[in-house]
């Protein structure tokens, strides 16, 4: 059984660490296909070719521009060359642009500008049987795109002018921005004619923003849109947002549920879920479609970026060492203060925080790993946690996702190739976490019903003993608690099978019913010995003083429940207690309740008390015999008992008899 379970907790994290590099390297090889695009024929990296800009926007020019002699055309007029493939017009060879203070919370007035890449087509049969794409891996704040002089796509949203006094000129601002990620489209291949195409952008927004123009330095690129779109169907991150979404609910939802101090873990790793949910969807290009205003949604992936790692690492330390470090403390104090701020000035200014985030990050990151990791488990606990399955997994799995962010911070800083590979682990990562506090909250739930059943052990134990102290007092014989609880089974399990009082029974613990069924004459503890030990038959003064055991029995189940939550157990034992000797016909005691007045509870034992009385022998009389017992009983049909239940006695009259 060592052995086995030795094996399980080598294998759970070689699996684990398998399904991370899977998830990763699949990731790797979705970007470079991306990237360089697949074997289509009708493949154009729109980055291979020239990229020019200028301030300003003339159709007029654009359409004049004749594929025969377009590069003389556009190095003869007001066009700038591009030095680097990323396109971004603060990065633009435009003389005279403005500059920008760093975290400067306000952004500049937009501008207009121009940036064309000239396309060389030869073969357009290619085109023939196609749908002709385009695919921009990330392009802002608003803009039109023209082919041949055409309009293809167009996102321009801006408010009417405003007219100033001073200078007369028209000013636009921009209403609604779309800096999107993965922007992807058909357009008719009429438009494309052999030889150079002219593929212009018309930019409208803040020059001195990194958005502005193309962000990233790929993939920007023409070809099947089929297969473009092929690509970007981005299945498995809707699947991933899903799971975190799922996942955050579940574990608030335990949190709720335990609000255990010690388990505020739960709590955490639930933020964290959200977070992740969070960001996933705004890094996705769905998005685009779901909330068009990148405003806000940038604005939500950065304030999700932010507070995820800091509820990262603070998860981490709670659940390892049971505590937050005031260093976490600090680091969380620091990224809301980012959060808030970027939410409430310009785009800019959030993408300058970011890269403060950046740098930041990787540091908390380096202590998370190498103090709450490395050295707590395997220092601090010693080496024996090299065997541990949650260890393991939370050290690999820790591992990747420290160096996947790595990287992708040092590719957000300085290449924008977006590969997202810490997105990827970290989801692999996620998973594996809920995985080992389901195992956690199994192990804890399996040893809460452990300690139950315990504790229902005793109870039992203790109610039996009550019980037989009572029947001890009462010089009663032979096990008659047992004997009624049996037969209040009998009569139960019977209803249950005929549909008898289906509705009243339906929400009726009958474990608990069985068991409280035990103390429906308790009330006798309060009964005098005199009249509980007396040899011969009562006297009608002393029948009086007995026939108060049934108030007695309710008093000192109340008492308990005073000094015990309320519960089933307790509020079934009441009843049984208090209404075991009404009469059907209503002159029974304590009340004189007559037919449905008496809880139904009461009306079965009041059957199974009378049968085991008849059939017990007392110091002033005989035993019945069974079928004496069940004739008895038969008759008192609608004057002592119940009709309906009589009918049900009847039919298990066979097992009362065993």
């Amino acid at each position: 059984m060592i052995q086995q379970k030795t094996l399980l907790n080598i294998l759970i994290p070689v699996l684990y660490t398998v399904a991370i590099l899977v998830v990763v390297l699949y990731q790797w090889n979705k970007q470079i296909i991306i990237h360089q695009g697949g074997s289509s024929p009708l493949f154009q990296n729109l980055m291979a070719y020239p990229a020019y800009v200028k301030n300003g926007f003339d159709l007029a020019e654009i359409q004049q521009i004749h594929p025969e002699i377009a590069f003389e055309q556009i190095n003869n007029g007001e066009w700038l060359q591009f030095k680097s493939p990323q396109l971004r017009i603060m990065n633009s060879p435009l003389p005279s642009l403005p500059k920008r203070t760093f975290l400067s919370p306000w952004g500049r007035m937009p501008q207009e500008l121009t940036i064309i890449i000239p396309i060389e087509i030869n073969d357009i049969h290619a085109y023939s049987s196609a749908i002709p794409g385009i695919f921009l891996g990330y392009i802002g704040e608003n803009w039109e795109i023209f082919l041949n002089g055409e309009l293809i796509k167009s996102e321009i949203h801006l408010n009417r002018p405003q007219t100033t006094n001073d200078s007369l000129e028209d000013i636009w601002q921009i209403k609604s921005r779309r800096n999107w990620r993965d922007v992807y489209f058909p357009f008719d291949r009429s438009l494309l004619i052999p030889g150079i195409n002219i593929l212009a952008f018309r930019i409208l927004g803040d020059p001195t923003l990194g958005v502005t123009g193309f962000y990233y330095s790929a993939p920007y690129y023409i070809d099947d849109f089929r297969h473009i779109e092929g690509r970007n169907r981005n299945i498995l991150m809707m699947i991933l947002c899903g799971i975190f979404g799922y996942t955050g609910i579940y574990y608030l939802i335990i949190f709720l549920s335990v609000r255990k101090k010690e388990d505020i873990y739960n709590l955490y790793y639930s933020i964290f879920s959200f977070l992740l949910c969070v960001y996933t969807l705004m890094r996705n290009g769905i998005v685009n479609s779901i909330i068009p205003n990148s405003d806000i949604s940038i604005r939500l992936e950065f304030a999700s970026l932010f507070m995820m790692i800091s509820m990262f690492g603070i998860f981490i330390e709670k659940i390892g060492r049971g505590k937050i470090t005031k260093i976490s403390r600090g680091f969380l104090v620091f990224y809301v203060i980012l959060s808030l701020t970027q939410a409430l000035f310009c785009t800019q200014y959030g993408a300058e925080v970011l890269m403060i985030w950046g740098m930041s990050v990787f540091i908390y990151l380096s202590y998370v790993f190498i103090y709450d990791i490395i050295y707590f488990y395997f220092w601090e606990q010693g080496r024996d946690n090299f065997s541990d399955a949650f260890i393991l997994n939370t050290l690999i799995s820790s591992v990747l996702v420290y160096f996947c962010t790595a990287f992708d911070i040092l590719d957000s800083m300085f290449f924008h190739n977006a590969f997202n590979l810490s997105l990827y682990s970290t989801c692999v990562f996620h998973i594996g976490m809920a995985i080992n506090l389901s195992q956690r909250f199994r192990g804890m739930y399996s040893r809460l019903e452990q300690s139950n059943a315990m504790v229902l052990e005793l109870q039992n134990a203790l109610i039996k003993t009550i019980a037989e102290l009572v029947e001890f007092r009462d010089n009663i014989t032979g096990s008659h608690i047992e004997r009624t609880q049996r037969g209040i089974k009998i009569i139960t399990e019977e209803l249950e099978k005929s549909g008898v009082y289906k509705e009243e029974t339906k929400d009726w613990d009958l474990n608990l019913l069985h068991q409280s069924s035990q103390l429906h004459d308790v009330g006798k503890i309060s009964i005098n010995d005199n009249i509980l030990g007396k040899p011969g038959k009562l006297n009608d003064e002393e029948f009086d003083i007995m026939k108060r055991h049934t108030s007695f029995g309710e008093e000192i189940i109340d008492r308990i429940k005073t000094l015990a939550r309320e519960s089933d157990f307790l509020k079934y034992a009441k009843i049984f207690a208090g209404s075991h000797h009404e009469k059907w016909d209503g002159t029974g005691y304590p009340r004189m309740l007559k037919e449905s007045e008496i809880p139904l509870m009461g009306r079965i034992m009041a059957i199974v008390d009378v049968y085991d009385a008849l059939t017990s022998e007392r110091p002033y009389k005989k035993a019945f015999t069974h079928d004496e017992a069940v004739q008895i009983i038969a008759e008192g049909s609608g004057k002592q008992f119940e009709p309906a239940l009589v009918e049900v006695f009847l039919r298990t009259a066979e097992r009362f008899r065993q």
